[in-house]
């Protein structure tokens, strides 16, 4: 894991920058913006909530593979059974 490298936060620098690392840090930067803005809003009765939602997104891609992939195999089988009757 790469630590947040705040002088090269945009990864400017000369063979730092890494598609993923940036991605990451943007999602750093998300969650500490939260925090801050949750300790400055504090008393004021407003909630800040901060959420990966990229997680969820995965679960749910890697579930509709397997429906889709046990939905193949049922078809391909009704298929051969109809091909041997």
């Amino acid at each position: 894991m790469q630590l947040l490298d705040l002088d090269n936060l945009f990864l400017f620098n000369d063979g730092t920058y890494s598609g993923l690392q940036a991605y990451k840090n943007s999602k750093l930067a998300n969650v500490l913006f939260a925090y801050e803005l949750n300790r400055q809003l504090d008393g004021s009765g407003v909630k800040v909530n901060v959420v990966d939602p990229g997680t969820t997104s995965v679960i749910l891609v890697m579930v509709f593979l397997v429906i889709v992939i046990v939905f193949c195999r049922v078809i391909s089988l009704v298929i051969i059974l109809v091909l041997v009757n």
